[in-house]
């Protein structure tokens, strides 16, 4: 157990910032059955995330959400738990806009402020590609967040249960746009024999501080988090430029 998380965590990079320069980012599918709230919020709460990205918890968010006080829900359109953008709780009311993707559920982006300056958290769930069905909204959803929404000009990650191995065709779409540094450790199954398809990815700017790998919290799928910060001398200039770049405006 040791070895299969402690080894591929050695393997990723990350760099040394000043404190107050770096803003925590966590992706956590709770499961749709899991009613383990107390161990979902404590989860979250021990990974002390500035930012969290929740997937599969439509019928948890609100009950969760109120275990968190230095965390709150990210008001974001609603139209039912299929079709639901991904679900953030964050320590500021950051603005919001959701993005939608041919094939599957919208993406949701939260555009926050790290070191004075505008970061985008593209979080998003593709369904897993298991039925010739869900394989061709998988691709779908992978094509329109490729073509739509990615790359952006400002600085981003993408934040997911991309249901995409390190080693499959559709996160080569995704490190072929400019992302980086997916997930190598297990995050679906036992660590031994799971398989890596959460991710924090990064984007041309953006930088790893840490990373850490969270509990099942009663889930299938294990919380991880990333700190990430902002590379020096990149272009991370605040101001918008329209289109995919523009800040949205909190709902």
């Amino acid at each position: 157990l040791v070895v299969s998380v402690a080894v591929p965590l050695a393997a990723l990079d990350t760099v040394a910032t000043p404190p107050g320069q770096t803003l925590r980012v966590a992706v956590f599918n709770t499961g749709a059955r899991n009613e383990d709230i107390r161990a979902i919020a404590a989860a979250i709460r021990f990974a002390d995330p500035d930012v969290a990205v929740l997937l599969e918890s439509e019928d948890v968010a609100v009950r969760v959400d109120r275990r968190l006080p230095d965390l709150s829900r990210l008001a974001t359109p609603v139209d039912g738990a299929v079709t639901s953008p991904p679900i953030v709780l964050a320590g500021r009311d950051w603005p919001v806009a959701v993005a939608p993707l041919a094939g599957g559920g919208p993406a949701t982006v939260v555009t926050v402020d790290v070191g004075g300056h505008p970061l985008d958290i593209v979080a998003i769930h593709p369904l897993p590609p298991v039925t010739q069905a869900w394989a061709r909204s998988h691709d779908q959803t992978i094509s329109a967040l490729t073509g739509d929404v990615l790359p952006r000009a400002r600085p981003y990650v993408l934040a997911c249960d991309c249901n995409s191995a390190p080693w499959s065709p559709s996160m080569r779409r995704l490190l072929d746009v400019g992302l980086h540094q997916p997930t190598v450790f297990a995050t679906f199954g036992a660590p031994v024999v799971g398989i890596p398809i959460d991710h924090i990815l990064l984007g041309r700017g953006v930088v790893a501080v840490s990373r850490e790998l969270g509990p099942f919290a009663g889930s299938d799928h294990r919380l991880i988090v990333t700190e990430v910060a902002l590379r020096a001398g990149d272009d991370v200039a605040p101001a918008a430029r329209g289109g995919r770049d523009a800040a949205p405006t909190a709902p």
